[in-house]
């Protein structure tokens, strides 16, 4: 595990890149973006000093002498490498190989991506299942897609890449044991027409397992749920150990056209949850915006509280939805509270006329594209003063709400996407 504040909740985690076979290493979780980051750009460490010792017969205090030799010898062969580029002697791609630094994001590790708790979702129970989204009659040979339709997929937030690492309250070791004892991963002996009937029927298992747990759950959680980590993790797992299986010759004929198969369905299947969870967050903003807005779309005068020094930082947020009225006027729920605010109130006015600020239009634009920006087409700038406006905007909610943890994580592969529940009420249409 990374190295946390010892009262920080873990925020961030680096997580191992998932093969066929899944992973055997554990995420590194982070209280910071900065140290998760820190984390990948960082050079890997050397093995264990006590074995490298027993291996080459010499003491630790020997060994350690070594190695502090040969990294100031890196460093004194890598200044004069870099000096030949800038005196052009050799192009950069000449650069040896042996002395380019080995980072950790070399190494199969990814991310950041944020740390999601339970406790931080708030919402109705989410009443959708995947068993009636993908119901196993329905799964046959799953088909390869196309890369232009992949990069289609990944624009429109169906992407297959997992989002968020789960924090200890999901309880997923429990609940994956649970899945395990399932029919659904007990398929030896049972019938099957297809290797993708299988996959799907133990991804019901886990689902189920959820459920039972958290059977209160909102879609958000839901959602965030199936593109996790820990999910993806499981399907690799399983369908390696399904292509290791008899199972495999019984249902194709043969293990090799087997194994291709299982690795088509595991593809298909992040697929398929990134879909339906794409559609659980579309819900769960209908919901949200049905249960946010009055009939008229304009908050109630009663209902005006000021939320900025009494929304409950430990909620998350998880717990805050922001509604744009106007182009100029928002409404806030925060911890069973409401308020409605301008721009000027919530510090976005543009200090030398006072008109909304850019940070203030990208802000509504992430409400109108339903939590998520990824790219600079619609914010009507390039990427660079895209990432400044998401900083700006970052501060004051944060100055606002009272929350530490990041309001507008960056997700590998999608872009920007809030924690928080953002839209645009009827009103602001009308």
């Amino acid at each position: 595990m990374g190295k946390t504040a010892k009262s920080a909740r873990p925020a961030y985690a680096v997580c191992p890149r998932l093969e066929r076979s899944g992973s055997t290493r554990a995420p590194k979780l982070f209280a910071t973006e900065a140290e998760a980051k820190k984390f990948l750009q960082s050079e890997i460490t050397a093995g264990s000093i006590e074995i490298e010792a027993r291996d080459i017969g010499l003491t630790i205090e020997q060994v350690r002498a070594r190695r502090a030799e040969r990294r100031a010898q890196s460093r004194k062969d890598r200044r004069a490498a870099t000096e030949k580029v800038k005196r052009g002697e050799i192009r950069p791609s000449d650069y040896p190989h042996h002395l380019r630094p080995i980072r950790n994001e070399d190494q199969g590790w990814q991310g950041p991506v944020p740390v999601v708790n339970i406790t931080d979702y708030r919402g109705p129970k989410c009443n959708h299942t995947l068993r009636d989204f993908l119901p196993t009659e329905a799964v046959g040979q799953m088909p390869e897609l196309k890369t232009d339709e992949e990069i289609n997929r990944a624009l429109e937030g169906r992407s297959a890449d997992y989002t968020c690492c789960l924090g200890a309250d999901w309880r997923f070791d429990e609940l994956e044991a649970n899945a395990w004892g399932r029919v659904g991963h007990q398929y030896q002996g049972r019938r099957y027409v297809s290797i993708g009937e299988i996959v799907v029927t133990a991804i019901h298992d886990l689902e189920a397992a959820f459920r039972m747990l958290h059977p209160d759950a909102p879609c958000r959680a839901v959602a965030d749920f199936l593109r996790s980590w820990q999910v993806q993790q499981h399907i690799s797992d399983f369908c390696s150990r399904l292509a290791n299986s008899e199972k495999v010759e019984i249902v194709t004929g043969n293990r090799f056209d087997g194994a291709k198969e299982v690795e088509r369905a595991r593809v298909n299947l992040y697929r398929q949850l990134a879909a339906y969870a794409h559609e659980l967050l579309d819900e769960d903003t209908l919901s949200s915006a049905a249960d946010a807005m009055p009939e008229t779309g304009v908050a109630s005068p009663s209902a005006a509280l000021n939320l900025g020094d009494q929304a409950p930082a430990e909620a998350g947020w998880g717990a805050v939805a922001i509604s744009f009225l106007s182009d100029e006027r928002v409404q806030i729920r925060s911890g069973g509270k409401t308020e409605t605010r301008n721009y000027a109130e919530l510090g976005f006015a543009d200090g030398r006329n006072g008109t909304p600020n850019q940070a203030w239009l990208t802000l509504r634009v992430l409400a109108q594209e339903r939590g998520m920006i990824r790219d600079g087409a619609k914010t009507g700038g390039e990427w660079p003063k895209v990432e400044r406006r998401i900083q700006e905007i970052r501060k004051l909610l944060r100055k606002h709400f009272a929350i530490a943890a990041d309001p507008l994580p960056f997700v590998a592969g999608t872009g920007y996407q809030a924690s928080f529940q953002i839209f645009c009420a009827p009103s602001f249409e009308s």
